[in-house]
């Protein structure tokens, strides 16, 4: 594969599919992609306490830590918002993640880009690659199939055999280093956080996002030790992770956020501290 002239000073942006989701449009319908998968089908009897979650855009957070050039990530953007973007910034590389039922999205951002950065080279990966015939039906440089932090390297010019790296977080070292201390739930926790939240039956116990993730990871554990570590590794002191640890062998829940702001912050300790909670810390880091 001929690298980009760049190399791994292009300029680069990753986006997935833009919103709004679920919508009967020109783009999609909800019966064919009703997007809200526990709302809608799994625990719709569950009324307004049914189980809701946002779902990051995890493959291109990763392309985005694993390669040198300077990488723009747009985690489910509106149709606005990419194309603003389009036009505040000189991009080399435009990258386009989607599952199958969004190719007319993809397309779409396809003909976006032609028409605000014509220079861009157009990579489009995910689900929507394995569509047959795809190439025809996008007007797009580049379709990646398989590992894609590994072809980005190759067209970047960069050593795809270096030591990959995670999302930023410690969560992850830590949970290997607490990972021998309990029992062995790698099984549960790697299905469970597809869904990127982590839920171990008989423990009352409950993390989403980043740390489920984390979890999943370090799957290969102990269940107890790798919570432990994560939690520790996410910059919670060991005191109070451990004070967590015996919670949870009680049956009790762990939920975190992470606020934006100082005020955000105290409102959560205020707020989550009521009849109930045994615990509530709050700290921008």
């Amino acid at each position: 594969m001929q690298t980009h002239p760049l190399g791994a000073k292009a300029r680069i942006l990753l986006s997935s599919v833009f919103g709004p989701y679920a919508q009967d449009d020109e783009f999609g319908s909800r019966k064919i992609n009703p997007m809200e998968l526990y709302h809608n089908q799994v625990t719709r009897e569950q009324g307004p306490f049914s189980l809701r979650m946002f779902h990051r855009s995890w493959g291109i957070l990763m392309i985005q830590k694993n390669i040198s050039a300077p990488t723009t990530v747009l985690d489910f953007p509106t149709r606005e918002a990419f194309e603003a973007e389009l036009l505040a910034n000189d991009y080399d590389i435009v990258g386009i993640s989607s599952i199958i039922v969004n190719v007319g999205k993809v397309r779409e951002m396809c003909r976006i880009v032609r028409r605000i950065s014509p220079k861009a080279v157009i990579v489009v990966g995910g689900h929507v690659a394995a569509i047959p015939g795809v190439e025809g039906m996008i007007n797009a440089d580049h379709i990646v199939r398989g590992d894609g932090i590994s072809w980005m390297r190759r067209y970047l010019g960069e050593d795809e055999t270096a030591p990959g790296t995670e999302l930023g977080s410690k969560a992850l070292e830590g949970a290997g280093v607490g990972a021998g201390v309990g029992a062995v739930a790698g099984g549960v926790i790697a299905a469970l956080a597809a869904a990127a939240t982590v839920v171990v039956p008989g423990m009352g116990f409950m993390l989403a996002g980043p740390m489920a993730a984390a979890l999943a990871g370090a799957g290969a554990g102990g269940v107890t030790g790798g919570v432990i570590g994560a939690l520790i590794g996410a910059g919670i002191p060991e005191d109070r992770a451990h004070l967590y640890q015996r919670a949870l062998e009680n049956g009790g829940i762990v939920m975190g956020v992470g606020p934006r702001t100082d005020e955000d912050a105290r409102y959560f300790e205020s707020e989550w501290g009521g009849p109930g909670a045994t615990e509530s810390r709050a700290a921008r880091r």
